[in-house]
């Protein structure tokens, strides 16, 4: 099993000598300690583990970056999208996609910074562009670079 964290491509691999469950990196290597188990328990654990990891890790950069551009949400929630990274509603609510989580720091943070100008402009017109420009000014190369990490990530997961 592979996993995408952060935009690193870890192999996942069952450690079996602690009585804990829990998992960490080392070498290249994604470990997940689980006394017994197959590899649908196995990815069952490291779902979950990514998911926690996720909600902490964009919530934290959500409020880093609201803070540094000073465009502020009220609320963030999070869902498991196939389509869609993120979306911003009239009420300045994020809804962020769990699978950013696989992807480089880079482009998540692009991602937040698109969805955070929504909370000034709620279209996609030239002036939320300058928006987005003024925080991420590289964003056209950015956006092309999502789009090839979105298929790379997509092929691993099958």
């Amino acid at each position: 099993m592979m996993l995408y964290y952060l935009g690193t491509l870890y192999e996942v691999s069952p450690y079996r000598k602690f009585d804990e469950r829990y998992i960490w990196f080392e070498q290249g290597s994604c470990f997940v300690s689980m006394p017994q188990g197959d590899v649908q328990q196995i990815r069952h654990l490291v779902n979950k583990w990514v998911e926690r990891e996720a909600k902490v890790y964009l919530t934290q950069r959500v409020r880093q970056l609201s803070q540094e551009t000073d465009w502020h949400v009220h609320r963030v929630s999070f869902r498991r999208q196939s389509t869609i990274w993120g979306s911003c509603s009239s009420q300045k609510n994020l809804s962020l996609n769990l699978q950013l989580i696989h992807l480089d720091p880079a482009l998540i943070d692009y991602v937040l910074i698109h969805e955070l100008a929504h909370t000034r402009e709620m279209n996609h017109s030239r002036a939320f562009w300058h928006l987005v420009a003024q925080h991420c000014p590289d964003y056209p190369q950015i956006k092309r670079a999502l789009l090839d990490a979105h298929r790379t990530i997509k092929e691993h997961a099958r």
